[in-house]
Formats: C-alpha cells, structure tokens, sequence
C-alpha cells in the first residue's frame, strides 16, 4: 500500500512540474533513496550508448535510474528490462522516455531485483538488444 501510494505522488508530483508520469527530473545528480547497485551502459548491434544507471531503493520503493550523462543513438522501440548473463523476457517494465539524460523508472512489485545483474534496452519492435549495464 505504501509503495502505492508513492507511486501516485510521484505521479502528481511529474503532472505539476510539467514531466512524464513516473519521470523524475535529474537535479545535479542528486538521488533520493540508497544506491544498492550500479553499472555503465555499453552498445549492442552496433548502437552507440553510453551513461551510467543505478538501482535506487527508497524503502519498499525500488527504481531504475539513468544518470544526467545517459546517451543513446536512437532507436525505434526502445523499453528497460532486465537481465541475468543476457536479457530475461518478460522483465520489461517501460518504454525509454527519452534518448539522452537522467530519468527514473519504478520496479515493479512483480520484478524481484535479486534475481538479476543487468539492466537491458531491448527493442521491443524487433525484438533485439540495444545496449546493457552489468551491475555491481
């Protein structure tokens, strides 16, 4: 009930300052909640991506979240997901909002974090990858 409830101010929070729902703006690199792993993205299928991504635990509360320095060439479907030594289907949780900068993204409940050591950009259109951080 409490990470609802989260979720909905996030929400409200996105929709007053003028953002995606579940967007949180990057503020000079400042991250609320506990840093519990991190990784550095590298390209696949010769897509050029780069930045750093963190999973972020603030209570029950678990997110993705792409720092300031989050860059990707483009592509036509991207979405987050994750991963153990490869991408793991049916661990998608969003559509990438955006090819460049910080963004956040809730985990949700159904995804147990323990489970995996890599966040993947997987492109749902063709159903190839695009770019994964081994984390740590």
């Amino acid at each position: 009930m409490a990470r609802m409830i989260k979720a909905c101010l996030f929400a409200v929070v996105a929709v007053v300052l003028g953002v995606a729902p579940g967007a949180v703006p990057a503020q000079a690199g400042e991250v609320m909640g506990e840093v519990v792993m991190r990784g550095a993205f590298k390209g696949r299928d010769g897509h050029r991506v780069s930045g750093r991504v963190m999973i972020v635990k603030d209570g029950a509360l678990a997110k993705v979240v792409f720092a300031k320095d989050f860059r990707l060439d483009g592509a036509p479907d991207p979405r987050v997901a994750f991963g153990k030594g490869g991408y793991v289907r049916g661990t998608i949780i969003a559509k990438l909002r955006k090819n460049r900068g910080g963004q956040e993204y809730i985990v949700p409940e159904r995804i147990d974090l323990d489970r995996y050591d890599q966040v993947w950009l997987w492109c749902k259109k063709f159903d190839s990858p695009i770019a994964f951080a081994n984390l740590k």
